[in-house]
C-alpha cells in the first residue's frame, strides 16, 4: 500500500514538474539514491529521435532536497522515438508517460513508448 501511495505521489510530482520543465515527462519506477553535488553533469539521455530527453534528477528542490537520479525523465514529444530510443527508455524502467499534449496532437502524432497512454481525454 505504501509503495502504491509513493508511486502515485511520484506521478503527481512528475505532473507538477511537467508544468515547469516541458510537455512530456516519463517516470521510472527505479529507486536510486539521491546524491549531493550532482548539479554539474550531463543529464541528456542522448536519444536519436527525441529532442531534449534528460534526467530531471540532481536538481535541488525549494525545501533543499535533491530529486533522485533515474526517477523522473523529461522529453520532447516521443512520437519520433527510434526503436533504439524505446529500448533505452525500457532499460531505464520507464513505466508511465504523462503526455501533456492535447487529444488532437496525440491523435495526429501518437506517442511511441513502452508506457504510452492512449490518445483519450478531455484536453
Amino acid at each position: 500500500m505504501n509503495r502504491d501511495r509513493a508511486l502515485r505521489a511520484s506521478v503527481a510530482a512528475a505532473t507538477g514538474l511537467a508544468l515547469v520543465f516541458g510537455p512530456v515527462i516519463t517516470v521510472a519506477s527505479a529507486d536510486p539514491t539521491a546524491t549531493a553535488g550532482t548539479a554539474n553533469f550531463d543529464r541528456s539521455l542522448m536519444l536519436q529521435g527525441v529532442q531534449n530527453a534528460r534526467d530531471v534528477g540532481g536538481y535541488r528542490t525549494v525545501d533543499d532536497r535533491i530529486v533522485r537520479l533515474g526517477l523522473v525523465y523529461r522529453t520532447g514529444q516521443l512520437n519520433n522515438a527510434t526503436p533504439a530510443d524505446l529500448g533505452e527508455l525500457t532499460s531505464r524502467s520507464v513505466r508511465y508517460v504523462d503526455d501533456l499534449r492535447t487529444v488532437f496532437e496525440r491523435t495526429m502524432a501518437p506517442t511511441s513508448s513502452p508506457a504510452a497512454p492512449p490518445p483519450t481525454g478531455t484536453t
